[in-house]
């Protein structure tokens, strides 16, 4: 037969046991999602003069923004800054949420971010200014 003691103790022990769990929980889900691909700004020391970006210090996906600067989700710096390509080759580029797997709309060359589900014709043509260097 269990004492008050002992029912008391058990009772104690199995919420110590729910509450570490409920605690580390989010702790293992969290660790878990840091595994995945790096997302953000490219960072001021990626940056050489004279030199080509440094793509090890940029994260796997960084922002992108549309024509009012505003961020609108992520592109993979694969497509972006292809090795031994300029930045932004003539080509479209995928978008993505913040979960960094559904796209929100594409990069298009001379018209910048175009939403999901949106012709290219819904969004003006960027500007191109030249400038003479004198």
């Amino acid at each position: 037969m269990m004492t008050r003691t002992q029912r008391g103790f058990n009772t104690w022990a199995a919420g110590l046991a729910f509450a570490t769990a409920v605690v580390l929980t989010p702790v293992a889900v969290s660790l878990a999602a840091s595994s995945g691909p790096s997302k953000g700004p490219i960072p001021d020391t990626a940056f050489v003069p004279g030199q080509p970006i440094d793509r090890e210090k940029v994260p796997d996906f960084i922002p992108a923004l549309d024509q009012s600067g505003v961020e609108v989700g992520f592109v993979d710096k694969n497509l972006a800054i292809p090795e031994g390509e300029r930045i932004g080759e003539d080509r479209d580029i995928p978008v993505y949420a913040a979960d960094l797997t559904t796209v929100v709309g594409r990069m298009v060359p001379g018209k910048g971010f175009v939403p999901a589900g949106e012709p290219d014709s819904a969004v003006r043509d960027i500007p191109v200014t030249t400038e003479q260097q004198g």
